[in-house]
């Protein structure tokens, strides 16, 4: 489990650094819209595992270019819309809720599962995925111009902010890797 996750994490860098280019190209709402139907194949690939571990790459490739589409588009859109002076809380209050939700998602999931089947499981998680997008889809399409290059990571003026958001990424990656597994 732990080498599959260390896989889909390299693959979720690789595709936020090319999500963050497609956002810039097609703007943070559609971003957002052409990752969902990546989760839910993901999902769909879960539910084949028992005909070959292979599939596994196929849900941590689905998975990984998902969360890298989506999560890039989402910090853009998190960047440009909040308010330079509630900032601070509203990053508190996604990380919270982010949070409660990680902690209670596997927990209900299992339930849901367990009594119901996997297929109920994945309609149920496929609605509120699709219902999530229902506000995305009233706004406005945000587009960001955000220029970088492959060289900016690397660059020695943001070591020190760079080893802060890498920490703090440790930190949700192994939340997520080790919370599932206890």
């Amino acid at each position: 489990i732990i080498v599959f996750e260390i896989i889909l994490y390299s693959i979720v860098f690789l595709m936020f650094l090319i999500g963050v280019k497609v956002t810039n190209k097609i703007g943070v709402k559609h971003t957002m819209l052409i990752s969902m139907p990546l989760a839910i194949a993901a999902f769909v690939a879960l539910k084949f595992l028992d005909y070959g571990s292979g599939l596994l790459y196929l849900i941590a490739l689905f998975d990984a270019a998902h969360r890298g589409l989506f999560w890039a588009a989402m910090h853009l859109d998190f960047t440009a819309s909040s308010d330079a002076n509630e900032e601070g809380v509203q990053v508190g209050l996604f990380y919270s809720l982010s949070t409660v939700l990680a902690i209670v998602g596997p927990f209900v999931g299992g339930l849901l599962a367990v009594k119901y089947g996997f297929g109920s499981t994945f309609i149920v998680v496929s609605i509120i995925l699709c219902t999530s997008l229902i506000p995305l889809l009233s706004g406005k399409d945000i587009k960001v111009n955000l220029q970088y290059s492959f060289k900016d990571l690397i660059n020695r003026k943001h070591v020190s902010n760079d080893l802060a958001y890498l920490g703090t990424s440790f930190r949700f990656i192994s939340a997520g890797i080790f919370w599932p597994l206890f």
